[in-house]
């Protein structure tokens, strides 16, 4: 399952718990009944890594930049990927 948080700037245990397979998922899940904390760190951090990475305003300012990627030699597929990185 890492690989649907890799290069999101997602990391275990910071943004979100990250199980291998069906066996992960329960264990996770019963680590964040036992350890309420964990569970509102992990919100407030994924919550200021989306504020900070995803907003409209940072997105909109992402796509607004298309003639500098092209001036800079970036394509546009390397501008949709900072889109997402």
């Amino acid at each position: 399952m890492w690989l649907a948080a890799q290069g999101i700037g997602l990391n275990d245990g910071e943004h979100l718990l990250l199980a291998d397979d069906a066996d992960g998922l329960p264990t996770a899940s019963l680590r964040l009944l036992r350890d309420p904390a964990l569970g509102r760190n992990m919100a407030a951090h994924a919550l200021e890594l989306c504020r900070r990475n995803y907003s409209h305003a940072v997105v909109a300012a992402r796509i607004q930049r298309p003639d500098a990627d092209a001036r800079a030699g970036r394509s546009s597929a390397s501008r949709w990927w900072t889109l997402v990185a």
